[in-house]
């Protein structure tokens, strides 16, 4: 395996960890056997629920094979080329693990395992927690068969495009960007970060990365972003953090720290509104707002729609990218002014007449 290609530990316990299902893979007294679980790691284990009977019983103390594969993007050859054709390829990720399964007998492994499988199943909780030292669970700790791989043995590969020219990846990402099918924008993110070099979806002004999936810690610095604007005076950060995590969102980074974010909420083909339009207050007035909402009406899911905001005084700011008042009235003692952005705009066209 190339080094380039070649995962940390930590990275490859992590796709590990976050594979919905992993393969596992044994030789039998019967021939090979090909099986797909759901597995949870636990410190240094990879753990399975395993039944007292049936075809993974005798598989204890025998030596197997587990892969998880995560598909991280499709790469089909218009990305490549305009005209010529060649087989599509894709980005992937893959973990290898090989050592023997073995039964796991300590309790407290056993109930972190059966609790992972809970946490992976049923995220929302709404149980009590399964722990050794909980009297509800003592029995069925003890009668759950657990299986285990140590993690020893452990391989991970992350193909995507390291051996490529920049110029070549950043033509794909564009690509991604323009496609922006399901999971597009999450590939644009994690090819970003598996490239040293600059590698980005769109134009961003100089020394800024722009940013078009949202993490957990991106929805955090969003909140903290926007939490002091006028609009969101009666809204908690939680709010505003969950929020963002189920908007379309686009962000700008200065040194990895959030500077410019707005988000949309589109039903794709018809309509989008926008909400949330935060520069942080020392980069206002320097053109960051303008190339973010550039950024966001390009956003595959806004893109040819008919797109909706409402402002209390920013009417000057957005006439000049499309919109125009539809609607004004009095929203407690201050103004709002419903503006419109007709689905036949493009953002080229916005862009050719700033």
């Amino acid at each position: 395996m190339k080094d380039a290609h070649r995962m940390t530990r930590a990275d490859a316990v992590r796709t590990l960890s976050g594979a919905p299902m992993v393969h596992i893979a044994a030789a039998t007294a019967d021939g090979l056997i090909l099986r797909a679980m759901h597995g949870v790691v636990v410190g240094d284990l990879l753990t399975f629920h395993g039944g007292r009977t049936g075809e993974k019983n005798g598989l204890v103390d025998q030596p197997v094979a587990i892969t998880a594969e995560e598909i991280v993007a499709r790469i089909p050859s218009w990305m490549v080329d305009p005209v010529r054709a060649c087989p599509a390829t894709t980005w992937y990720r893959s973990v290898h693990v090989r050592g023997v399964l073995e039964e796991v007998l300590d309790p407290e492994i056993k109930a972190a395992a059966l609790q992972g499988l809970m946490e992976r199943f049923q995220p929302e909780g709404r149980h009590a927690p399964i722990r050794v030292d909980d009297a509800m669970y003592a029995k069925a700790i003890r009668s759950t068969r657990v299986l285990a791989v140590p993690l020893q043995d452990l391989v991970g590969k992350s193909k995507m495009g390291q051996e490529k020219r920049p110029v070549l990846v950043n033509k794909i990402v564009r690509g991604l960007w323009q496609r922006g099918d399901p999971g597009d924008l999450r590939a644009i993110e994690a090819i970003r970060l598996a490239h040293p070099g600059p590698i980005a979806f769109t134009d961003a002004p100089d020394g800024l990365i722009a940013r078009c999936a949202m993490g957990p810690g991106d929805a955090e610095e969003a909140a903290r972003l926007v939490g002091d604007l006028y609009w969101n005076a009666n809204f908690s950060t939680d709010q505003l953090i969950r929020s963002h995590q189920s908007s379309h969102w686009v962000g700008l980074q200065d040194g990895g720290v959030l500077v410019a974010t707005a988000r949309a909420v589109s039903d794709v083909g018809k309509r989008s509104w926008i909400y949330d339009v935060g520069v942080a207050a020392d980069r206002r007035g320097t053109g960051l707002g303008r190339r973010l909402m550039e950024i966001l009406l390009d956003h595959p899911a806004v893109r040819g729609t008919e797109v909706w905001l409402s402002t209390r005084d920013a009417m000057e700011f957005y006439r000049p990218l499309g919109f125009e008042v539809a609607h004004s009235y009095m929203a407690g003692t201050w103004p709002r002014h419903w503006m419109i952005r007709p689905s036949s705009i493009g953002i080229a066209s916005v862009n050719s007449a700033a």
